[in-house]
């Protein structure tokens, strides 16, 4: 399970403190209620395909029939490719977006959407803008767009532009779970554990974060966590477009109150 803390140039706030328990024999229940929903023969992943690639410092990518109502069973890939490498993030602008109904209890995208860089985008977002993390390790960035078969909408049109400033908090490094003063990419297997977003102890977070902590599997029969927030307080956005914190495929930000559970993550399937 992957989590993402993203801050932006202007508002900082205390940030947040979790506590995180991996929940073991939580497989059985729900990896049978994931194999309702597979179409293919056992063993059988879908392969998606290319639709698009671009190396250029600006990009623009659009859906199957744009302007008009995109294709049914879709599951393809549009990439993009380092154009440098001092490039460090990724400024993706939504030109036009009518993809799929989002579910708003859980804000999360079940039937279509399209997937960037673990965060699953649907509903109507048009005129929204964020910055994605680009690896030091990778040459290219895929994003996702996925439909199944049943409504049809719009479609998007979305500009991605590759960024070589403000790359100071993506370096090379790597820093120790117990850090809170900065954060590149951090891998954690304990059953019990603890995360704090960065300078959490002095009262504020800084801006122009991309901070990546991997939650592995302490045992094979662990298909759950459960998510406690001791604290949480992040700058407030609609839609989370500014600071957020990613849990899998939900984004939060603004404030939780204190030893609030997040109830959605309980029974949020481990991807491996």
């Amino acid at each position: 399970m992957r989590l993402i803390f993203n801050s932006d140039r202007q508002t900082t706030r205390p940030g947040f403190e979790l506590k995180i328990e991996q929940i073991p024999n939580s497989c059985k229940s729900l990896i049978a209620n994931q194999v309702q929903n597979i179409q293919l023969p056992t063993g059988q992943t879908p392969i998606p395909q290319i639709c698009g690639s671009s190396s250029t410092i600006v990009s623009s990518f659009q859906s199957d029939n744009y302007p008009l109502a995109y294709n049914s069973d879709t599951d393809c890939v549009y990439k993009v490719l380092r154009a440098s490498r001092q490039v460090c993030r990724l400024e993706v602008y939504f030109d036009d977006f009518d993809v799929g109904v989002e579910d708003f209890t859980n804000k999360l995208c079940n039937n279509d959407y399209l997937e960037i860089n673990g965060m699953r985008y649907c509903g109507r977002r048009k005129g929204e803008r964020f910055v994605v993390p680009f690896g030091h390790e990778t040459e290219e960035m895929t994003i996702r767009f996925h439909t199944d078969s049943t409504d049809r909408f719009g479609g998007f049109k979305i500009q991605v532009r590759q960024l070589d400033d403000n790359c100071r908090t993506t370096g090379h490094h790597d820093f120790s779970p117990g850090s809170t003063e900065s954060c590149n990419k951090m891998t954690f297997s304990e059953k019990s554990l603890q995360i704090l977003s960065p300078n959490y102890d002095s009262g504020s977070y800084r801006p122009f974060l991309d901070c990546e902590y991997i939650v592995r599997k302490s045992t094979f029969d662990v298909c759950a966590l459960e998510v406690k927030f001791d604290a949480f307080s992040l700058e407030e956005s609609r839609n989370c477009a500014k600071d957020y914190l990613q849990i899998g495929s939900m984004k939060l930000c603004g404030k939780l109150p204190y030893n609030a559970i997040s109830e959605p993550f309980i029974h949020d399937l481990f991807h491996f």
